[in-house]
């Protein structure tokens, strides 16, 4: 049997077209909500502090609700991107307003200190009961009505968790970008059009002018290399950057992943410009609470320091080449619905755990509503590595399409004029990513159900050779 995937293959018929783990109970009572991790970890010594995810009864689902049913022709909102985040910031501030009062420190909610034997001990006003709150440093992610806390206390810790609102205290997961193959840099002719770019067969959109023009495309990854010869000149710099894990003001990409993935969606749609996220560190390592942060800047970009949000700068496709490796999470749901709502096409990396066989694509690839991409070779063969569906919960067919994800060369973060040769699907989700780029040129008004036929129903549908019977 072979599997239902199409290759991504950009031919006349698309040129018609175009025309963290959740917490659990640790103590009882009102420590119910603070996952046992970190209640262990604020009791190891006098002074501990953690950085926890706070996350609220009632996530975000109303406020996604009230802002579907607005209407689309309301003069007042100036796009569905504002629409969906003016919904989403009410709802967070109404819903956070008291916690974040306590964070504060406001006189008007005073701090409290449970005593050790007694879990019903009486509020104290005295600021002195929760000593540090000048330490704290509270991130708000009004996109899934969570706050990023750092340096949290035990005594703020157990006032947080009498709240009702509090739906849990948790440390956020960490995930690590995952490519199979090492790098390996060298300066290259990139005049040349590479094997992957002839396979996705983008040209002959390139020779009646659809190149991705007019399209910005988001990049949540490491970071990017802005000066890089083949990236600079599509870098919108108004809006285009903002690094969730230190704010550097200015593109930075110490790992490489980032600007590697930026290369290849420009590779297939080059008069596109692009836009950033950093949400891992140098050792590419990222955390929830960045993903998320980049997510909520995807929606409504701001400034580099997190300010003056400004919806109309919103890209039409952002393209994610990481995963959480754990099947049916649902941490990123509500982020992608929203996206969803505002017109924003999700597209992921299917992941590399082929060598666990079917049902190995992971979060957020095995989402229903995001666009999830597995690697081919040159010879059309599916990747060893690249992750099998069906999807653990709904046996839905996953990877929605593949695309070329082996020894793939592209941008380096390490000198301007250098390339680097990786594999893996996160070299893969890229390819879609500028596909996606090319029909929106020359079709900007192509909705998401209109891209997702154009790219498994017309493409190439040529048997992806594979050993296995997944689907």
């Amino acid at each position: 049997m072979q599997p239902s995937t199409s290759r991504l293959c950009i031919m006349a018929t698309v040129l018609a077209v175009v025309m963290a783990t959740t917490a659990t109970a640790c103590c009882g009572g009102t420590h119910d909500v603070i996952a046992p991790d970190v209640w262990a970890d604020l009791h190891a010594s006098p002074n501990a502090t953690v950085n926890v995810l706070v996350s609220f009864v009632g996530g975000t689902t109303k406020a996604l609700a009230d802002a579907i049913a607005v209407d689309l022709h309301d003069l007042h909102l100036a796009s569905s991107n504002s629409r969906v985040r003016q919904h989403l910031v009410k709802s967070t501030a109404k819903s956070q307003a008291i916690v974040q009062s306590l964070l504060r420190g406001d006189s008007a909610h005073p701090r409290r200190r449970l005593s050790v034997n007694d879990e019903a001990a009486e509020a104290f006003s005295s600021p002195e009961i929760c000593p540090g709150l000048d330490d704290l440093r509270v991130r708000e992610i009004y996109l899934t009505n969570q706050l990023h806390v750092r340096r949290l206390t035990l005594c703020m810790a157990e006032q947080l968790a009498l709240r009702s609102e509090v739906a849990s205290i948790r440390y956020g997961a960490t995930l690590v970008l995952d490519t199979t193959t090492p790098p390996s840099s060298h300066v290259t002719d990139v005049s040349t059009t590479p094997w992957n770019v002839r396979a996705v067969d983008a040209t002959p959109l390139w020779t009646v002018n659809i190149t991705g023009q007019g399209i910005v495309v988001g990049v949540i990854d490491s970071g990017v290399r802005s000066t890089h010869d083949s990236l600079r000149s599509n870098f919108r710099q108004n809006y285009g950057w903002f690094d969730a894990v230190e704010l550097a003001p200015y593109p930075v990409d110490a790992y490489g992943h980032g600007s590697h993935v930026v290369g290849i969606a420009l590779s297939v749609a080059p008069s596109a410009q692009w836009i950033a996220c950093r949400a891992c560190s140098s050792g590419g390592g990222c955390h929830e609470s960045d993903l998320l942060l980049c997510m909520q800047f995807m929606l409504c970009p701001t400034d580099s320091k997190g300010e003056h949000a400004d919806c109309s700068k919103a890209p039409r496709v952002v393209n994610n080449s990481w995963g959480s490796g754990i099947a049916n999470w649902p941490n990123y749901k509500a982020a992608v619905q929203a996206w969803r709502e505002a017109g924003i096409v999700p597209v992921f990396s299917g992941g590399n755990a082929g060598a666990s066989g079917c049902m190995s694509v992971k979060s957020p690839a095995d989402y229903d509503n995001v666009i999830a991409v597995g690697s081919v070779d040159a010879t059309n063969a599916l990747s060893a590595f690249s992750s099998r569906g069906p999807t653990v919960t709904s046996g839905t067919t996953k990877p929605d399409v593949v695309a070329p994800g082996v020894a793939i060369r592209s941008a380096s973060s390490q000198a301007d004029n250098q390339t680097v040769e990786m594999s893996g699907t996160s070299m893969a989700a890229p390819h879609v990513t500028g596909a996606i780029a090319l029909l929106l040129s020359g079709n900007p008004a192509l909705s998401y159900d209109q891209l997702y036929k154009a790219l498994t129903q017309g493409t190439s549908t040529s048997p992806v050779k594979t050993t296995d019977e997944c689907r």
